[in-house]
């Protein structure tokens, strides 16, 4: 399993389930801040893996071009 995929699965769960909550009763969304929460804190995990995923990438492209430049 690639690093981040586990934030980008809770991120995705948690931002669907408050996007629901949120519009379940559209009247009242400014009356529902836990749903506001869980939606933020969903599409926070969802940048966080994306930045953890490709950094993870950017680190191992970076080290094999180190590794190819080592005359042994």
């Amino acid at each position: 399993m690639q690093k981040g995929t586990i934030p980008l699965l809770l991120g995705t769960a948690a931002t669907l389930t408050g996007l629901s909550m949120l519009n379940e009763h559209v009247e009242e969304r400014r009356g529902r801040p836990f749903a506001w929460g869980l939606a933020g804190f969903g599409l926070a995990h969802l940048i966080l893996g994306t930045v953890y995923r490709n950094m993870d990438q950017h680190i191992t492209t970076a080290d094999d071009d180190l590794l190819d430049e080592i005359d042994y």
